[in-house]
Formats: structure tokens, C-alpha cells, sequence
């Protein structure tokens, strides 16, 4: 909520209840992804429960980046923007961890989320694809460095263990164990690279904006 509160604040426009509730919803479902990777009980395996929490990261990373951007550019929430955003970064937190395991393969990553998160804003808003081979060029190189920022996912096997390899979940009951934290979501690859690609991506999409609202 308060991202959207300084999104709407720096360009002006009026602050809408409908957009407001989006934006904490999808936060809600972020947090709610992330928790449920953490604490998951039984049923879910320790990879499954890794890769729950990476997908949440990523929707949170990848919104949050939107808003950030639109608050540096002075630009309109747009809720059909925030939703392609989010459900990008939220598919690159969950393949991240099998595509992107090496900084090469994340840079590529980065560049093929931010075009595929291009191209879906511009269907989402006049129902067809983009064809500005500038823009393109500029959100790809934009997330080849949000890749390189974010650096090499860890791999799927490795998931569920922390930064000193010990295992973060129980393999009976998966509690979250001592020493993870939120400093570790917020320094994930994840995090890193689908905020750093989204907020590059959104800047010089948005300046000026390409996409008619």
C-alpha cells in the first residue's frame, strides 16, 4: 500500500480504493506464497516449498519494481501494468532456479522476462503485440543487466538450504529453521534480479511511455 501511496503521489494522480486494494492483494499474495514456501507442512516437498517461496519473491520483487519506477518517472499506476509485472516476476522466481543457475543464463533470463513482460503490457493494453524494435531492445538490455545484477539463481537442488548449505526445512514437517530470515528473501537472485530488471525495464520503457494507456 504505501508503494502505491508514493506511486500516485509523485504522478498526480488520484488515489483509486479499486487500485489500492490490487496492489495489497497481490502484496498479500506474495507474502502469502513466500509463508506457505516456509512453513509448509508434509505434503510439500523441500524443493517445492523453495521454489513457493522464489515465485513469491519474484511477485513481490517484480511489483514492487513497477511501482518504484512509475515513482521515479512520475508515471500512473496502471493495474493491467502492475498485474503483467507481477505475474512475469512471479513465473521468473519459480523457472529462475532451473533456467537461470549460471550469471550467463541469468542475463539471458533477465532480457526473455522483461520482453515477454513488454510485450504482454502492450497486449494488455491495445490487444496486440508491440513491434518498437528500439523499446524491445531497450527493455532486453535493461534485463540482461537485472539479470547480472541478480546473479546466477541457486539451483533446484540446492533449494531449501541456506547460505551455509544447512537445511532450511525439516523433511517431515518443513518448519522454518534458525537462521533464515528476511534478509535472505530480500538478497535472493530472485529478488534482486526481477526488482533490479523491472524497475531498469520499467524507466526506459516509460520515458517516454511507448504503450498508449
Amino acid at each position: 500500500m504505501g508503494l502505491y501511496a508514493a506511486n500516485v503521489a509523485s504522478s498526480g494522480q488520484n488515489f483509486d480504493v479499486g487500485q489500492a486494494f490490487t496492489a495489497a492483494g497481490v502484496g498479500a499474495l506474495a507474502g502469502a506464497l513466500i509463508g506457505s514456501g516456509l512453513g509448509a507442512a508434509g505434503g510439500m516437498s523441500v524443493a517445492a516449498a523453495a521454489l513457493t517461496t522464489s515465485a513469491g519473491t519474484g511477485i513481490a520483487a517484480s511489483g514492487g519494481g513497477y511501482m518504484v519506477a512509475n515513482t521515479v518517472m512520475g508515471n500512473d499506476f496502471q493495474t493491467q501494468d502492475f498485474a503483467v509485472a507481477s505475474i512475469v516476476g512471479g513465473a521468473s522466481g519459480a523457472l529462475g532456479p532451473i533456467y537461470a543457475t549460471t550469471t550467463t543464463s541469468a542475463m539471458a533470463f533477465g532480457a526473455v522476462a522483461n520482453v515477454v513482460q513488454y510485450e504482454g503490457t502492450s497486449i494488455a493494453n491495445t490487444g496486440s503485440l508491440s513491434y518498437d524494435s528500439s523499446a524491445i531492445l531497450g527493455t532486453a538490455v535493461m534485463g540482461l543487466a537485472g539479470g547480472a545484477m541478480g546473479g546466477a539463481y541457486t539451483p533446484l537442488d540446492q533449494l531449501g538450504k541456506n547460505t551455509t548449505g544447512t537445511l532450511l526445512f525439516d523433511t517431515t514437517t518443513l518448519p522454518i529453521m534458525a537462521g533464515y530470515n528476511a534478509k535472505e528473501i530480500f538478497t535472493s537472485a530472485s529478488f534482486r534480479s526481477n526488482f533490479s530488471r523491472t524497475l531498469l525495464g520499467g524507466i526506459i520503457s516509460n520515458s517516454p511511455d511507448p504503450i498508449p494507456d
